[in-house]
């Protein structure tokens, strides 16, 4: 699942900066071309056009769901999960364990990287407060397992 995320968050990613500006652009040279193009009917003026070209402006990703926000939702249960995996690799490290692993590390630095990328792209407010109780819950849990440590 995790995989899946990320790799939806790239193709958000992707949406974004390339093919929404290049889409944008093709509209802005020949509107009634690409509107035919994309089986559109929506003459100049009707509500169907307005819609249709607020779509086109849109800067959120929606990856392969028709929903930014749908998008979002899977996004932040895998980027919790993730973050839940960083757990160990942190201990490791700070004990100088020899399971630490450069590369494991540094794959799932990118793979968070790109899923948190790929959220505040998404503007979704639910998914923020998701992402921050999520946090907030693992915090709370590694501070209750350190206090258990320390007794």
């Amino acid at each position: 699942c995790i995989a899946l995320a990320v790799g939806f968050a790239g193709f958000g990613i992707y949406q974004t900066t390339l093919v929404y500006p290049q889409q944008r652009e093709a509209y802005r040279q020949d509107p009634e071309q690409f509107l035919r193009e994309a089986g559109v009917e929506a003459p100049p003026g009707s509500p169907e056009r307005q819609h249709f070209e607020s779509r086109l402006e849109s800067t959120e990703p929606i990856g392969p769901f028709a929903l930014t926000n749908s998008l979002a939702g899977f996004l932040v249960i895998n980027f919790i999960r993730l973050l839940g995996l960083m757990k160990p690799i942190i201990q490791a490290v700070q004990t100088r364990s020899p399971r630490f692993t450069a590369g494991r590390t540094a794959a799932l630095v990118v793979a968070s990287a790109v899923l948190a990328i790929s959220l505040i792209m998404t503007k979704s407010r639910a998914a923020y407060v998701a992402s921050a109780f999520g946090l907030l819950m693992w915090s709370c849990r590694g501070f209750q397992n350190w206090r258990r440590v320390d007794r």
